[in-house]
């Protein structure tokens, strides 16, 4: 959709709160936001299913211009681009609606608070990872409903509630749309990794956090150096939030690397192209690694980097994080140096793909919820939702 100088795009963020502002109560009953392109991939499922299954319109409030929601077409979507800063805190705090679904966690800790009026806040997750280690402490404790990726969430949230006295939440036995859209395409013609040429690699590293490094700048250079030499075909997927934190490294990395015939640079995490078409993903610490190994059933290889932590506490819960456990089922933990033992691992993994294949599924079937049909059981839940809040203004 293309992006505006700051003085214009402020005056289209402002004339779109207005237009948002004076829909009818019931056209802006159920909204959902987005920070950005990233995240219309895990509420596209759920959205899909209230438009085609129940025939419900929505609202979708994004910060990006360029998110794909806000460019579909479907009346049954109504689009808003609210950019960030004071507009959309205010916008927020006065929020009317009987429910606003949104991937972003922090609410009421950090911009985004839990508006003056009734509302019922649902969080979708946006990664298959524990909820304990790599969030902040209280990030989902202002939720109403939490749709749950799979048991390892619902036991993490209810631990949390013991431990720190909090209200019970909705928990909701939901599933992961990415994942989902991820095995509905699998093994479609032209994404099936080749099996002559030569052997492809997705690196996506996670992102460090604000006090930590970046492991993309801590490694990738070298790595992907190593890997470009040894004959691979390297994509590399920098995290949604490296984009927005390490812009200079970035545009540096490309340049080096981007002559090369065998390199491609990806920033848009909801194409799945990449994900089909590699043999193998390096990872660290990111969700993303989740995705490829349960959607393709194809094994990770783990650099051994310091955990992300970003709650110092999390060991309190006394609940080990998926994204520690699954590792060892789902690919190899190797240390990221010396370099050339990272790129012998990885092609010793990729000739074991089928060895984990079994081992992935396991997993992937412990861990999480309604697989294939995560997106339809959100879009049922949301409107049970809107349904009490609607009965409800009617008593009063």
């Amino acid at each position: 959709m293309g992006r505006s100088i700051p003085g214009l795009a402020f005056i289209g963020h402002l004339a779109n709160i207005w237009r948002f502002y004076i829909l009818p109560a019931q056209e802006k009953s159920i909204v959902f936001y987005s920070e950005g392109p990233a995240y219309w991939v895990h509420l596209q499922p759920v959205i899909q299913s209230l438009i085609e299954d129940h025939d419900v319109t929505v609202c979708f409030l994004s910060s990006h211009p360029d998110d794909p929601g806000l460019g579909t077409g479907d009346p049954r979507i109504r689009p808003f681009c609210i950019g960030e800063g004071a507009l959309r805190t205010s916008l927020f705090k006065t929020l009317k609606a009987a429910v606003v679904v949104m991937t972003m966690p922090d609410l009421e800790q950090l911009r985004i608070k839990r508006s003056v009026h009734p509302v019922h806040y649902v969080h979708v997750f946006h990664s298959i990872v524990s909820t304990h280690m790599v969030y902040r402490k209280g990030a989902f404790d202002h939720f109403d409903s939490l749709f749950c990726v799979g048991p390892h969430h619902k036991a993490e949230i209810r631990r949390m509630e013991e431990l720190f006295h909090l209200p019970a939440k909705n928990l909701v036995e939901h599933g992961y749309g990415r994942l989902d859209s991820i095995l509905h395409h699998a093994g479609q013609d032209g994404i099936l990794p080749p099996q002559a040429g030569p052997r492809r690699i997705l690196y996506a590293p996670s992102w460090g956090g604000f006090d930590a490094p970046e492991p993309l700048q801590t490694y990738g250079e070298a790595l992907t150096a190593a890997l470009l030499e040894a004959g691979f075909q390297v994509t590399v997927r920098p995290h949604p939030m490296s984009q927005l934190k390490s812009r200079p490294f970035l545009d540096s990395f490309e340049a080096k690397f981007s002559p090369h015939p065998k390199f491609a640079y990806e920033e848009d995490v909801g194409m799945e192209n990449s994900l089909h078409r590699s043999h193998l993903m390096i990872s660290d610490w990111s969700g993303a690694a989740f995705d490829f190994a349960y959607g393709l059933e194809r094994p990770v290889l783990f650099l051994d980097i310091p955990r992300k932590i970003n709650n110092p506490g999390y060991e309190e819960l006394d609940l080990t994080p998926l994204e520690v456990t699954a590792r060892e089922e789902i690919g190899r933990v190797v240390s990221p140096e010396p370099i050339d033992d990272v790129v012998s691992a990885a092609a010793q993994l990729i000739a074991q793909t089928d060895l984990y294949a079994a081992a992935i599924r396991r997993s992937r079937s412990r861990d999480v919820y309604n697989i294939g049909e995560s997106g339809k059981r959100g879009a049922a839940h949301v409107l049970e939702l809107y349904r009490k809040a609607a009965a409800t203004a009617q008593e009063s």
